[in-house]
């Protein structure tokens, strides 16, 4: 977190209070789970979610933030679920049933058609969900 001075009279302390707020909020807080995730378990977090393991069909993942997984997404990941569009994904393999950023909703192809394996990210841009490969 970056405090920033600025020399004014009197608001100095409401600049660095309205800062810290800001800095502060949930979306701003990360919750790291270790362990997979099986069908039927949820996770739902005011702020980001990094998931060390993998999500499996079946288990869920919302967050008003952004959504890693250090495994395999094979379940659903909502990321932004308060209409934060500018919220991302992010998957070392991705293969979820259904991926939502912010209030845009896409299905996957089912992954014997895909065929790749590395890491991806999906972001939305122009009112779209795309995915890339993280290089």
């Amino acid at each position: 977190m970056e405090i920033t001075f600025l020399k004014t009279e009197n608001n100095e302390l409401l600049h660095l209070t309205n800062l810290l707020e800001k800095e502060m909020s949930p979306h701003n807080l990360t919750k790291f789970h270790k362990g997979s995730l099986r069908n039927g378990q949820r996770i739902d977090f005011d702020g980001s979610v990094v998931i060390i393991g993998d999500v499996n069909p079946g288990a869920e993942l919302k967050a008003t933030g952004n959504i890693i997984v250090l495994g395999q997404l094979k379940g659903m990941a909502h990321a932004g679920c308060q209409g934060m569009s500018d919220a991302f994904i992010a998957a070392v393999y991705m293969a979820p049933v259904q991926l939502r950023i912010g209030d845009i909703i896409t299905r996957f192809p089912d992954e014997n058609k895909r065929g790749i394996k590395s890491p991806e990210y999906a972001f939305v841009q122009e009112g779209q969900i795309f995915v890339m490969a993280l290089s």
